[in-house]
């Protein structure tokens, strides 16, 4: 049995679907969340710009690569270090550094970290980016929960 019909007759009014309480469709994006989603969106796209311009002043271009597929791709020291025809040490070494005299020396997060707290006291920066780097100092020195994250977040969000 063929139905000849039209099926964009029964698309409804964007403007109905709006007016609709969120509880009567969970499949439509309404306007408080499509706002709330493109806030998060460009708060992580300027938290990931900060982060970009503190790896590239810190981070030697081999830490860079180490960093980028560990945490982006995904992959395990010892396919970095198959991929990269180093040994799985030396992907250790480049990611969390290495004991020297009894001291952790190097490694790519320690320079973030650094990285991080020098950007959130620098003046070189704009006010905002200085800022977003405060949120991520803040990460880094207090014990993060859910809580914490969301405080912090919240804070970068309400500033100008």
């Amino acid at each position: 049995m063929s139905h000849n019909y039209d099926r964009r007759e029964e698309a409804a009014d964007p403007n109905e679907l709006a007016s609709l309480p969120e509880r009567a469709s969970p499949w439509y994006e309404h306007n408080t969340e499509r706002a709330n989603r493109e806030l998060r969106e460009d708060t992580l796209r300027e938290i990931a710009n900060v982060l970009a311009r503190i790896i590239a002043s810190e981070l030697t271009p081999r830490q860079h690569e180490i960093l980028l597929l560990y945490y982006v791709t995904g992959l395990s020291e010892a396919r970095i270090a198959a991929a990269l025809g180093i040994s799985q040490p030396t992907v250790s070494q480049h990611l969390t550094g290495k004991a020297r005299h009894g001291r952790k020396v190097g490694g790519a997060l320690r320079k973030l970290r650094k990285g991080i707290r020098r950007a959130a006291a620098t003046l070189d920066l704009p006010p905002r980016e200085r800022r977003v780097a405060a949120v991520l100092n803040g990460l880094l020195s207090e014990s993060l929960t859910r809580h914490t994250a969301s405080a912090l977040f919240e804070s970068l969000n309400s500033c100008p």
